[in-house]
């Protein structure tokens, strides 16, 4: 610091002294010259920065003066609308809060949307859509008309063959669509009303208040028909989609009922299609609820579509493809009255009067579907007594043919006619493998059987007979089948059937001898008729799983081999159990009660069959087992095949024929299992009878 003082001293200018103003005007000019610089030595030297005076202490930051004015607060940079009022700023925040719940909303809103149009899009194009027509022509590819059988929903008629009708609207097809989703993709479970077994409504629903008392006439017949109704969710639903797409159809003029063009079907013939495919799909939904109500319900569609049908004057000559259709439709119409008929005797009472006309008016259904198609096939008439001279020794007997009531006559005769006398008949021969095509012989049973039952056994045996194989035949192949379904199912009926009440309350009711008798009657002669439509020479079906690709015609006709070697199988084990149940039904009881126990009396007498036929079962059941097994195997290999092939053809054939193979081998399966069962009994028979003799 010093030394910087002392650098500037040095640097100062040397000033004259003052000049007197009393001094000559030269002496003054001389002192006014410029004064000199003295010359020093430059220096460099940077001075040095003051040091920072101290902070004040806490003291000196606490105490103010009073006598200053405060300072005042620095300028901040806030926003202007920060200072607005509490209103304006929470109108801000709610008002970005709406605006983020709109956009996430109308972006699920859209999503939801797009994702069920896509679901609806490959319902329609995907799952509903007949196989690819440039991978698989109906006609030369299909000569078994397998196509036909598809479940129609509203557009198997329509040129693309698949998906839904386009003169259904916007809303039906939606509908329709719908319905397929929640029967095939299933939609949760909802918990029944009414239990199982409850006795009564009260017990089940956790709403009903007991009625005091007891309860009202009925309501147990009530509660156990609605507590057999499955309790599926997906299917109620499917229900009540289709009921909304059969009344908006309806609105459009596509009904049964009341038709747009109903002035065209009348002249001309034919039903829409539509319609009768959404009347099926409606039945069959309540067929699989079940419960009396429920299948009351599908027995009305089935009737409006039967009516329909034989309503409709369409000729054979020149629409000969929409008369076989019409044809085939009407057989599995009366097909599943039958069945829905004999379901709803079920849910009455053994031995009551409204059990007894639901078996009557299933046997009526049957009959009066089966007959009125074979005898068009036959060229026989239904008119006075031509069915008569079929029957073997009907004709020579006149008072036997006054018992003659014509199908076509009154349909409901056959609900209204009584029953044959219940006297015991004896049993028909069994139908062995090897049998030859016949006429079925007069036997003593023959005169116990009803008139419709008789004739349409004679009409049976007709159709069996060999033909000249470059004769046309009498049915198309769909038909055959459609025929040959209602004949296993009329049969099976007969066999189960239980008119009488049961002889106490621990032993349920068994079928007559008359009802057996005429089971084991169609059953042989539709076993007849099911071997005739096998195949004389044809390849294995297992041969074609090994093949790359299969040839759909070869394809089409292996299945139909499949399809009549499994209905033959089921037909062999039931003439087979038929055949023994009517030989124990005719034996005689074993043992006495004078040399049984109290507990062996109290027992229910014991019947064994003979012996012949025990051996005649033993052989058809061994012969359906093998047949059963040979059909599993073989349908399980080719739907291996159709499953792990790849291409177009492949994806094309999996559609066409992937869902019947599955059910042939379901069905066969079946076969096998009660074969099975019946072997592990004919078994136990032999080896009692050995046990006895010992």
């Amino acid at each position: 610091m010093l030394r910087s003082v002392r650098t500037a001293q040095r640097r100062r200018l040397v000033l004259p002294a003052p000049v007197s103003p009393a001094l000559p005007l030269s002496v003054r000019l001389l002192s006014s010259s410029p004064p000199r610089l003295v010359a020093r030595p430059p220096t460099f030297t940077t001075p040095e920065p003051a040091p920072a005076p101290p902070p004040p202490s806490l003291e000196e930051q606490q105490r103010v003066d009073p006598s200053k004015p405060l300072e005042p607060l620095p300028p901040t940079n806030l926003p202007v609308e920060d200072y607005a009022s509490p209103l304006l700023h929470t109108a801000s925040f709610f008002s970005s809060l709406f605006r983020y719940a709109v956009y996430g909303s109308v972006f699920i809103v859209l999503s939801t949307v797009g994702a069920v149009v896509a679901v609806h899009q490959y319902v329609e194009h995907v799952e509903l859509a007949a196989p690819s027509s440039s991978a698989l022509d109906p006609g030369s590819d299909d000569p078994d008309d397998w196509l036909a059988e598809r479940e129609g929903w509203s557009g198997l008629h329509t040129a693309k063959r698949g998906g839904t009708d386009p003169r259904l609207g916007v809303f039906a097809r939606a509908a329709i669509r719908g319905a397929w989703i929640s029967q095939n993709w299933g939609a949760g479970l909802v918990a029944s009303p009414v239990a199982a077994h409850g006795s009564a409504a009260t017990s089940a629903s956790p709403f009903g208040v007991a009625r005091m008392g007891g309860d009202m006439i009925g309501a147990r017949d009530e509660a156990a028909s609605r507590g057999r109704q499955v309790s599926d969710a997906g299917w109620l639903l499917a229900e009540r989609y289709l009921a909304y797409a059969l009344e908006r159809a309806a609105n459009k003029g596509i009904s049964l009922v009341d038709s747009a063009a109903w002035e065209s079907h009348v002249d001309q013939g034919g039903v829409d299609r539509a319609a009768v495919e959404l009347e099926e799909r409606l039945a069959g939904v309540r067929e699989r609820i079940g419960g009396r109500f429920k299948l009351e319900e599908a027995r009305e569609g089935w009737e409006r579509i039967y009516y329909a049908l034989e309503a409709s004057p369409t000729s054979v000559t020149e629409r000969r493809a929409e008369a076989e259709w019409e044809r085939r439709e009407k057989l599995l119409a009366t097909r599943k009255l039958g069945e829905l008929s004999a379901r709803i005797a079920d849910h009455w009472r053994e031995g009551s009067d409204e059990r007894r006309v639901e078996n009557t008016k299933a046997e009526g259904w049957f009959l009066g579907g089966l007959v009125p198609v074979l005898a068009q096939a036959e060229g026989q008439s239904l008119k006075g007594k031509v069915l008569d001279t079929l029957v073997p020794g009907k004709a020579d007997d006149p008072a036997a043919a006054t018992k003659h009531v014509s199908p076509s006559s009154s349909f409901f005769g056959f609900w209204a006619r009584s029953h044959p006398p219940a006297v015991p008949p004896s049993p028909t021969a069994a139908v062995a493998p090897g049998s030859t095509l016949a006429a079925l012989p007069p036997s003593a049973s023959s005169a116990q059987l009803s008139p419709e039952l008789q004739h349409l056994l004679a009409l049976v045996s007709h159709a069996s007979a060999p033909r000249d194989p470059s004769a046309q035949p009498l049915f198309s192949a769909s038909t055959q089948r459609a025929l040959l379904s209602s004949l296993v199912s009329l049969e099976t009926f007969l066999a189960r059937r239980k008119d009488a009440p049961a002889s106490s309350s621990s032993s349920p009711a068994s079928p007559s001898p008359s009802s057996l008798a005429s089971a084991q009657s169609l059953q042989s002669a539709s076993l007849l008729y099911a071997r005739s439509l096998l195949p004389s020479s044809s390849s294995s079906p297992a041969l074609l799983a090994d093949m790359r690709p299969i040839p759909p015609a070869l394809l089409s006709r292996a299945l139909s081999t499949l399809f009549y070697e499994t209905r033959t199988a089921a037909l062999e084990s039931h003439l087979a159990e038929c055949t023994l149940a009517l030989s124990a039904l005719s034996a005689p009881t074993k043992g006495s009660s004078l040399f049984r126990s109290s507990s062996a009396a109290a027992a229910p007498a014991s019947r064994a069959p003979a012996k012949a036929d025990v051996a005649a079962a033993r052989g058809l059941i061994a012969s359906a087992s093998a047949a059963a097994a040979d059909v599993v195997d073989s349908a399980a290999a080719l739907v291996a095949a159709l499953r792990t092939a790849k291409g177009g053809e492949a994806k094309a054939e999996e559609k066409a024929f992937g869902e019947s193979l599955r059910r042939v081998e379901r069905d066969a399966g079946k076969v096998r299992e009660m074969s099975a069962a019946l072997d592990a009994f004919v078994k136990a028979l032999e080896g009692g009878g050995a046990g006895s003799k010992k």
